[in-house]
């Protein structure tokens, strides 16, 4: 469908290699067929909630791999989901399940809610284990602390 490499800014200064829920983000747009297009959007522009930095900054604390964890699986629905879905957005955008980054964030949002996500992340860290459990077994165990063991499925 398309290449898009992006810049996100946190007023006005240059801030992360993604899509951001902080401010702007400058977005380039390349299509097969050579086009190309320069266009910034903002986080309302595709339907997500500006956010704070303080709301999504990692902290380097163990104990948010949790908040990941809950992003994943729908339990969180605050600042961090919204940019997990807007990041998602590009994604399926670019692959061409979607028209545009709205649509997109709308399409997140129903993958995040429904379960598939998670599931993803599952399949994903049992794929990664190569037969090794010890991967999948930290993925359950996280789960069950969380109360996510119902979603896990490996």
């Amino acid at each position: 469908h398309c290449a898009l490499v992006v810049h996100g800014f946190d007023c006005g200064e240059p801030a992360i290699d993604e899509l951001s829920t902080l401010g702007e983000t400058l977005e380039h747009e390349i299509r097969p067929d050579g086009r190309a297009g320069e266009y910034t959007l903002v986080p309302e522009d595709v339907g997500v909630r500006r956010a704070g930095y303080a709301e999504i900054a990692a902290t380097g604390d163990p104990g948010r791999e949790a908040d990941r964890l809950q992003v994943l699986s729908g339990v969180e629905a605050g600042a961090r989901t919204e940019g997990t879905c807007r990041n998602a957005a590009a994604v399926l955008y670019v692959g061409g399940r979607v028209p545009d980054l709205a649509a997109g964030v709308c399409a997140g949002r129903e993958l995040v809610q429904c379960g598939a996500a998670f599931a993803t992340l599952c399949r994903g860290v049992q794929a990664q284990a190569g037969g090794d459990p010890s991967g999948p077994v930290r993925l359950r165990d996280r789960a069950r602390r969380l109360g996510l063991a119902h979603r896990c499925v490996v």
